[in-house]
């Protein structure tokens, strides 16, 4: 994954989107208070624990939006072993394709 907040802001209208971009905090967490079914409640809170789930909605979304790898994928770097089966002893491959040769 490197954007958390890509599948969070999926879920909220463009208005809504706007007001967190604009750092209008009280209006996007009265907006927010409304009335939910429980299940969605249920997978918020879940889903919010990672991020701190004692946040205002409006302190959970700008701290998701944070977990991003944009700016530093090109730096990542993990050792990476390279095998060629056809040269393994073990390797059914190997096997095979030594006996039909």
């Amino acid at each position: 994954m490197i954007d958390a907040a890509r599948a969070w802001n999926a879920n909220l209208p463009p208005e809504m989107l706007q007001l967190l971009k604009d750092g209008q905090a009280d209006t996007f967490n009265h907006l927010m208070s409304g009335p939910a079914d429980p299940q969605v409640e249920r997978t918020f809170a879940f889903r919010a624990r990672p991020y701190g789930a004692n946040k205002s909605p409006c302190e959970l979304f700008t701290e998701v939006n944070r977990y991003t790898l944009y700016d530093v994928a090109g730096r990542i770097t993990a050792p990476l072993l390279t095998t060629d089966p056809r040269r393994t002893s073990s390797s059914p491959v190997s096997h095979r394709s030594s006996t039909t040769h």
